[in-house]
């Protein structure tokens, strides 16, 4: 299932997405939904909307008659909620969690179904969801897509609240994936570990000599799961560190200890790993050399002026973006 352009749109689709810009502009979200009896054809409607809200700002002016950036983010906002809240209204289809995924799997560069809690639309989910989340997880890139990955997992964890007889099948999902550990980056097997230490120590004992194996390679990240020592405590195998506690560089991204890391608050993990990112790309990013600033003495141009490169665009759509 693919996440649909607005020029992919049928035209009885871009009709209905104009429709839902207009409401959502007067209405809030409950109303909207009653207001045009939002129904399961218009998921893929508003999957667009939100996609194109990011990525076709061009588009956005155009339906919202020029939107302001408080506008801008009031929309935002506004239709993130309206999507959140259709999905939930229509989470007892099937249908509804392939779309759900496949909005997630398009955010390769954002964090939007985490922050608004999607995964906890998969709650009701059983085995049938279940095959959605491996078949999505096998179809990412754990580079690529990192965000999409760890929102399946929190999404198969919020399964497993409501229906704790599919727990020993995650763990061994998570565990038969960090057997490819050699395929993977050292980021991602951390995280790998953590998931499964965290969820449960108890189920994740059976994979002890995996666990070793992994450390022994120095195939995870430290700073992300701990080393060795601090994974045997937590699985009940000691009850105090032989060696002193290393000073992990990374640790710098948790702002806390291992242990709270494996027992985190909600969204931790979904915040430890933009925050990992964002350091990573700064630190791989080439620093810039800094020249003395200039003095302005021109006005200074809005973000809703005209370029003045002559494009054509607003300011802050060109070189003002």
């Amino acid at each position: 299932m693919k996440i649909l352009t607005f020029k992919e749109l049928t035209f009885e689709q871009q009709n209905r997405f104009t429709e839902i810009v207009a409401a959502t502009k007067t209405q809030d979200t409950e109303k909207v939904l009653k207001s045009l009896n939002i129904q399961e054809n218009d998921l893929p409607v508003l999957c667009t909307m939100l996609r194109e809200l990011m990525d076709n700002f061009e588009l956005f002016d155009t339906l919202s008659e020029q939107a302001t950036d408080d506008e801008y983010e009031e929309y935002f906002e506004k239709l993130a909620n309206l999507l959140h809240s259709a999905f939930q209204h229509l989470s007892g289809s099937l249908k509804t969690l392939q779309y759900l995924l496949a909005f997630t799997q398009s955010q390769k560069h954002n964090d939007i179904p985490s922050d608004y809690g999607y995964h906890q639309l998969f709650a009701n989910g059983g085995v049938e969801a279940i095959s959605l989340l491996k078949q999505a997880i096998a179809d990412m890139s754990s580079e690529e897509n990192p965000y999409g990955i760890y929102f399946c997992f929190d999404a198969w964890e919020s399964i497993i609240q409501e229906k704790p007889e599919y727990h020993s099948d995650y763990i061994e999902f998570l565990f038969n994936i960090l057997r490819k550990y050699e395929w993977h980056n050292d980021e991602y097997n951390a995280f790998i570990l953590s998931y499964a230490l965290n969820f449960s120590p108890k189920l994740s004992l059976d994979y002890i000599d995996l666990i070793r194996e992994v450390f022994a390679e120095e195939r995870v990240l430290l700073g992300i799961c701990g080393d060795l020592e601090d994974a045997e405590i937590k699985l009940g195998l000691r009850t105090e560190r032989a060696t002193p506690k290393p000073n992990y560089n990374e640790l710098r991204y948790l702002g806390s200890s291992f242990d709270d890391m494996l027992n985190p608050e909600p969204s931790l993990m979904n915040n430890l790993l933009s925050q990992y990112h964002q350091e990573y790309a700064v630190k791989e990013k080439p620093q810039p050399v800094y020249q003395k600033a200039e003095i302005r003495t021109e006005p200074k141009i809005g973000r809703n002026d005209p370029c003045p490169c002559g494009s054509g665009k607003k300011y802050k759509k060109c070189c003002g973006a």
